[in-house]
């Protein structure tokens, strides 16, 4: 059951790479150049994030058009579209 629902996170992720999607920056990551943000249906602190690259400062709370690049069984990672 656990492997069963996380191929269909996986699935549903991966359905999201090439979409352009707004999201909702939250903070600088740890690496330069990258951002921490998450999708207007996404919590904070409870769902899934989103990893920005972009050499363009963001601060939280902007929204962002990104591109979703790639996907894991729990996050996403975009580039501004």
């Amino acid at each position: 059951e656990v492997e069963r629902r996380a191929r269909r996170r996986l699935h549903r992720a991966e359905a999201q790479i090439g979409t352009v999607q707004d999201i909702i920056i939250d903070g600088p990551s740890e690496t330069d150049g990258e951002w921490i943000a998450r999708s207007k249906a996404d919590a904070p602190d409870v769902d899934a994030l989103v990893y920005l690259t972009s050499q363009t400062p963001c601060q939280p709370g902007d929204i962002i058009r990104a591109r979703v690049t790639e996907a894991d069984e729990y996050d996403l990672f975009a580039e501004r579209a």
